[in-house]
């Protein structure tokens, strides 16, 4: 980031330096030295000459860098949506690995606890050891799952500082997810949102307005340069005398040269105006696509915590009555156990994929929404 802001800043001083004139010459001749016999005395001459590019040249000129430094602007717009999003997604991520941390405790907790009851019932002689044996393999492997858990929290946090330029083991502490209002714009206004803030168009009318004003640079040069000159003639022995010139260049061999770079240079204008309209009708698919994401993931979440959950919990716990009152075996209370840690893993993820599709909307629109993730 900070090299694309050095060079933007250095096209504007670039663009201010080719609105600038060029330097005057100034030229000190001496002649007829040595002094002939009977000729005439010595002399010295005092000389200022300054070229005048024709009108509009240097305006041109500037107004082309000046486009190229926007052009470079736009691009740390780019630049800096990029990273807001990527940060959005490593931050949601975590959040993810705390939620999955936060259930795989509680289903540990469940686990401990039928793995209890199985050596209640071996100890009053109603059930067998390879119940037993089966539960407490259920405690160990969510006890692996959190050690592979708390590693991927290790990667994120790394991911997190790196997007911070901070060290990679700076301690970081779990967010907390706290679900955003979707926006309730429609396609046709989020689109219309897009076409008029996504700085990658800015940069694409950036760089056709500098092809044109090359163009018409290049046709411009077509027209002679102005060289003014004024001079003071010291004469040894005699006044002073002075003159002045007004001189222009014969454009002869750039006609024909300027001409092929004014139509390159209309080429160029019209590939990033062909280039524009290419980029927003991927911006209309882009915007689209994370709508309906949005859409989906909503109805996802409220449907995992309106049935799918209370469901899977009111299972779990008539398996675990059953169990108790012998009319269900420890394999139909694993698999309701194991059913009711998916509904809440299920429900974190379609949480946390909401999240980031109200962040990959934000970042198809162009800059930040009422109503979208801040």
């Amino acid at each position: 980031m900070g090299a694309r802001t050095l060079r933007r800043d250095a096209l504007g001083g670039e663009a201010r330096a080719a609105g600038i004139y060029p330097d005057p010459q100034i030229a000190v001749m001496v002649d007829r030295v040595p002094q002939a016999h009977e000729a005439e005395m010595p002399m010295i001459r005092y000389q200022a000459t300054q070229m005048f590019p024709w009108p509009g040249k240097l305006p041109l000129m500037r107004t082309a860098v000046e486009h190229q430094r926007d052009a470079a602007g736009a691009d740390i717009d780019v630049r800096k949506l990029d990273l807001r999003l990527e940060a959005k997604r490593a931050f949601f991520m975590l959040a993810l690995n705390a939620k999955r941390r936060e259930i795989n405790q509680a289903s540990r907790s469940l686990a401990v606890t039928i793995a209890q009851a199985t050596l209640a019932r071996y100890g009053a002689g109603i059930g067998g050891h390879h119940d037993v044996a089966r539960a407490q393999v259920e405690v160990n492997a969510l006890a692996v799952e959190i050690m592979n858990l708390q590693g991927e929290r290790l990667v994120t946090v790394a991911m997190i500082n790196a997007l911070r330029d901070r060290a990679a083991d700076l301690a970081l502490a779990d967010p907390l997810l706290v679900p955003t209002p979707a926006t309730d714009a429609s396609l046709a206004s989020l689109t219309e949102r897009a076409n008029a803030q996504r700085p990658e168009l800015k940069g694409m009318r950036s760089m056709q307005s500098e092809a044109i004003a090359m163009g018409d640079l290049a046709r411009r040069e077509r027209y002679p340069d102005v060289m003014g000159s004024l001079w003071v003639n010291q004469n040894i022995g005699a006044p002073a005398s002075g003159g002045g010139m007004v001189g222009v260049t014969i454009p002869v061999f750039g006609l024909s040269r300027q001409g092929y770079r004014a139509g390159a240079f209309d080429a160029r204008a019209q590939g990033a105006a062909e280039d524009a309209a290419a980029m927003r009708a991927m911006i209309r698919f882009q915007v689209a696509e994370a709508l309906v994401r949005v859409q989906t993931t909503s109805r996802r979440v409220q449907l995992i915590d309106d049935a799918v959950l209370p469901e899977a919990r009111e299972s779990f716990e008539s398996s675990l009555g059953g169990y108790g009152a012998g009319t269900i075996d420890l394999i139909g209370l694993l698999d309701a156990r194991r059913s009711l840690q998916t509904a809440s893993l299920m429900l974190a993820e379609a949480r946390v994929e909401r999240e980031i599709s109200l962040a990959e909307l934000e970042r198809a629109v162009g800059r930040p929404m009422s109503g979208a993730s801040r």
